[in-house]
């Protein structure tokens, strides 16, 4: 999921008209800027679960998707604080994928259009013509739907590959 999220922004801000294969093959060879992915995701992991890592929590967005209030809790604990039922209510609503898309502390909206309106806009092209939405869908695994089966099999190999010998699952 972040690889195709990650092409789809590419694509429509920075102006990135390759294939798409092309672009995961990048992705899967830490070709890309914030590369490499698999390490972060790791490292990240394995500090959060070292007995001086408490200053690290590290969560998922399948978690999240999942069971936002039980991510909303762990938060909450981690951080110290103690919200009312109520509160976490309107946390959950505030942090819905639907939410973050109309709001424009997330959505980007701002960037978007200075984006396409830059005179340097032949970079952008893809994003001018579009109606591309910063926040897109917010479902775990739509993955499958911009992959083919073949790119779906290297992406598993390398997720078994950033968490190998760690109890750690991607939640798919």
């Amino acid at each position: 999921d972040a690889a195709t999220s990650f092409y789809h922004h590419y694509r429509n801000i920075v102006g990135y008209d390759g294939p798409r294969e092309h672009f995961f093959d990048a992705f899967l060879n830490d070709s890309l800027i914030y590369a490499p992915f698999g390490e972060h995701v790791r490292a990240y992991w394995e500090w959060s679960n070292r007995p001086d890592g408490d200053n690290c929590l590290f969560l998922t967005y399948e978690q999240m998707k999942r069971d936002l209030r039980e991510v909303i809790g762990r938060i909450s604990t981690f951080l110290g604080k103690q919200y009312s039922a109520s509160e976490v209510d309107e946390l959950e609503k505030h942090l819905s994928v639907e939410s973050m898309r109309n709001n424009k502390s997330c959505n980007m909206d701002d960037l978007l259009e200075w984006a396409r309106n830059t005179t340097y806009s032949e970079e952008r092209k893809n994003l001018s013509k579009s109606n591309f939405k910063f926040i897109r869908n917010g479902t775990v695994g739509s993955y499958r739907q911009d992959m083919s089966d073949e790119y779906v099999q290297r992406f598993e190999e390398y997720e078994k590959s950033i968490t190998e010998g760690i109890d750690f699952d991607f939640y798919f």
